[in-house]
């Protein structure tokens, strides 16, 4: 989309010029001027909200497919997560996102060794300690933890985004969640001094 940018600036500049050369009145070019000047500000003032205000903002047109602030939260848990787990960083997870479309997961993942990407449920792997889905499969994946022994509960309580409108959905065997909690627990014991 960037590439036709090149062409509209040489345009504005070129425009510029001639708008302010066949002006023949001093106050045409002082008007001319200011509305010149008045446009440009406008420019550097748009482009720090975007870059700083609104870079995850949906309504931001250009924004490029880049994550939001959850994919922080996601990392997070999962991190909290795989340290009640005896494998710690080297456990398991699994990501199912038809069309391959889990990314920048993979960057963020990228401290886990043992992570699975998959675009559909497949019933006759094993199921990870935890399961990172999209929305479109998740009948399918509930289908295949009901029928094991230990259940899988949420991994979030809250709705969270990939991308914008990206949704991605938590799960994690419950023997493990409760050794999490157990460990936030004793962690938070021992920061208060008991």
């Amino acid at each position: 989309m960037l590439g036709f940018v090149h062409g509209m600036i040489l345009l504005a500049g070129v425009g510029c010029a001639v708008l302010i050369k066949i002006s023949t009145d001093k106050w045409q070019k002082l008007l001319l001027g200011f509305i010149l000047v008045l446009g440009l500000t406008t420019l550097p003032v748009q482009a720090y909200l975007g870059s700083f205000h609104h870079y995850a903002n949906p309504s931001n047109p250009y924004v490029y497919a880049h994550p939001v602030t959850d994919v922080f939260d996601i990392t997070q848990r999962i991190e909290e997560v795989a340290q009640a787990h005896p494998d710690s960083h080297n456990i398991y997870i699994q990501v199912i996102c038809p069309d391959d479309d889990y990314w920048p997961l993979p960057w963020y993942l990228r401290s886990f060794p043992n992570v699975g990407w998959w675009n559909q449920v497949d019933e006759r792997t094993p199921a990870a300690p935890i399961i990172i889905a999209s929305p479109s499969v998740e009948t399918a994946l509930k289908n295949k933890l009901d029928k094991l022994k230990n259940p899988y509960v949420p991994l979030f309580n809250l709705y969270k985004e990939l991308r914008p409108q990206v949704e991605l959905r938590g799960y994690v065997r419950k023997d493990l969640w409760d050794s999490y909690q157990q460990h936030e627990v004793q962690l938070i014991l021992s920061q208060s001094g008991r």
